[in-house]
């Protein structure tokens, strides 16, 4: 009975053994995790600062060499800006002065009906119109003149002279005037045909011989 009493007293005392010895491990299973966690703490404040070091350093590299509105129009030299420093389409309206396009700018043929107001296109076309209709009749209608010699004897009182056309005329309605540059005489229009007219020398006086020139002039729609 004593030594199954005495085993039995055993028994506590190696299970007590046993979980001290479990705590034990656990504990120094924990201490490195515990050290860690004390040195991460201690450590944090140094690595911050280190950290924000670094980020200042980066700024600073990464910012831009010149500052935002640095460089001013004194800085430029005169001609370093061409069109090669220009960007497509970079130049409008805006930055054009007034008055300062003139005629000098622009190419022959490149303002044309569609750059004009449509009140503007429309009375030009008109007035294209009755310009081209204003040159068709002037170019059919057309004058001749000339000078044609006359000599009356004592006894005529009238003779008649033909002059011819150069180019006939439409028709007879055609303007025709007459002079003489004698005194003593004056011409009538007698005839008048599409390529030739009738011109009759009146006496106003008995003199004697009578030698002279006829001044005509013809004003009319010339033929086709």
């Amino acid at each position: 009975m004593n030594k199954q009493s005495g085993r039995s007293k055993r028994t506590p005392f190696r299970g007590k053994r046993i979980g001290t010895y479990v705590n034990e491990l656990k504990w120094l299973d924990e201490a490195p995790a515990r050290t860690k966690t004390k040195t991460k703490s201690a450590a944090s404040p140094s690595k911050a600062i280190v950290h924000a070091q670094l980020l200042e350093e980066a700024k600073e590299k990464t910012a831009p060499a010149i500052p935002a509105g640095a460089v001013k129009s004194e800085h430029i030299a005169a001609g370093a800006v061409n069109g090669e420093h220009l960007v497509n389409d970079s130049i409008d309206g805006l930055h054009v002065r007034q008055e300062s396009l003139s005629g000098y700018h622009l190419l022959p043929g490149s303002i044309t009906l569609l750059h004009l107001d449509r009140g503007l296109q429309a009375r030009l076309q008109t007035a294209r119109a009755l310009m081209t209709s204003a040159h068709t009749q002037l170019s059919i209608t057309a004058q001749q003149y000339g000078l044609s010699m006359f000599k009356m004897s004592f006894e005529d009182e009238n003779i008649y002279l033909t002059v011819t056309f150069e180019q006939p005329f439409a028709d007879e309605e055609y303007v025709l005037v007459a002079t003489t540059d004698h005194e003593t005489c004056f011409a009538v229009v007698e005839e008048k045909r599409r390529d030739s007219a009738t011109i009759r020398i009146v006496r106003t006086k008995f003199t004697s011989e009578l030698r002279g020139n006829v001044n005509w002039i013809a004003i009319g729609v010339l033929a086709p």
